[in-house]
């Protein structure tokens, strides 16, 4: 009988620790193989066209161009980068894709569907991995009608998640997810999130309100960074943060820095024109900012380099600048 007890003490124990052990070791952290990828890209092909005739919404890429991705009503649609085939569909039973990203240094995609339960509504995290194509459901939350997630972010080595969630007057709830999957809500001192950036080292998150004021959140403690006047820009792989100085809607310079560091001894890049913020790219891995010109091209700042437009601009992310034209994507490494 003793022994039976013990069974049943320790079965739900190991069993907690193994769904730990996983998403700890193989659902988000990276490791050291996969960071060398994402920093020695010699072996990625320089340009990748993919046949391309559908009707998208978020078109995005893998990190390492395998994969092209997109969502159509509410599933997502990836087609593998080499033949242009339609690899998958990712489509859910009774409810939509509401939202999806790739992981920065793996063939994994996370995603969030939403089911209508009747009085209430469920929204699921889930991970598909194309390497041993496996799901795995994270965690899951219950909202009400009209609430949706907006936007993500997410780090591979602190293992932390972070989703806006919006009601249907505009207001955010954010959350934060861990590694055991919880979804804990995050105490704002503000109603609107426009942006938010997250570090990749640290469990900290800049996020900008709707008033223009900017936050910095330290393991889920908010204070005030900076006031109006200014945007964020984005992060870098090393957790180098770029914020512009705005005037008259447009960026004017550009400060670089880390939350380490007080603000008034971050470095300053003055402008030579003023530009939209939508114009202002963030190249992660190389911690190189870049101007999105009014024809597609893109001149790094530090170099003066030019890089021709193959596209459209859609995005870009670790590795490849994403372009669409009206029968293909095209991904070019940068």
């Amino acid at each position: 009988m003793k022994k039976k007890i013990l069974i049943w003490f320790v079965l739900p124990i190991l069993v907690q620790f193994l769904i730990l052990f996983y998403i700890n070791n193989i659902f988000l952290t990276s490791g050291n193989i996969d960071i060398k990828k994402i920093n020695e890209n010699s072996d990625l092909p320089k340009k990748i066209k993919v046949k391309f005739d559908y009707s998208a919404n978020d078109l995005s890429a893998s990190y390492d161009g395998k994969y092209v991705s997109f969502l159509n009503d509410g599933k997502i649609f990836i087609l593998n980068s080499k033949n242009s085939d339609l690899q998958k569909i990712i489509d859910v039973d009774d409810g939509i894709v509401e939202y999806y990203t790739w992981l920065p240094d793996r063939d994994r995609i996370l995603y969030f569907y939403k089911k209508n339960l009747g009085y209430e509504y469920e929204i699921s995290l889930v991970a598909y991995d194309f390497n041993n194509f496996n799901y795995m459901e994270v965690g899951k939350i219950y909202v009400r009608k009209g609430e949706d997630v907006k936007n993500v972010t997410l780090s591979t080595l602190t293992n932390m998640i972070y989703v806006n969630i919006v009601n249907r007057f505009g207001d955010s709830m954010l959350y934060r997810i861990d590694i055991m999957g919880q979804f804990v809500r995050v105490s704002l001192p503000f109603n609107r999130i426009i942006r938010m950036s997250e570090l990749r080292h640290k469990d900290q998150i800049f996020i900008q309100s709707s008033d223009g004021r900017i936050y910095l959140f330290k393991n889920m403690i908010g204070s005030l960074f900076l006031n109006r006047g200014y945007e964020i820009l984005g992060i870098g792989a090393d957790d180098t943060v770029y914020i512009g100085k705005v005037d008259n809607d447009n960026v004017t310079k550009v400060f670089v820095g880390k939350t380490d560091e007080p603000f008034h001894k971050w470095r300053e890049i003055n402008l030579e024109i003023p530009v939209n913020t939508n114009s202002i790219l963030i190249f992660p891995k190389n911690n190189e900012i870049g101007l999105l010109r009014y024809n597609n091209e893109i001149k790094i700042l530090s170099s003066g380099k030019i890089i021709s437009p193959e596209g459209k601009y859609i995005c870009h992310n670790e590795n490849y600048i994403i372009y669409k034209n009206p029968n293909e994507v095209i991904l070019k490494l940068y």
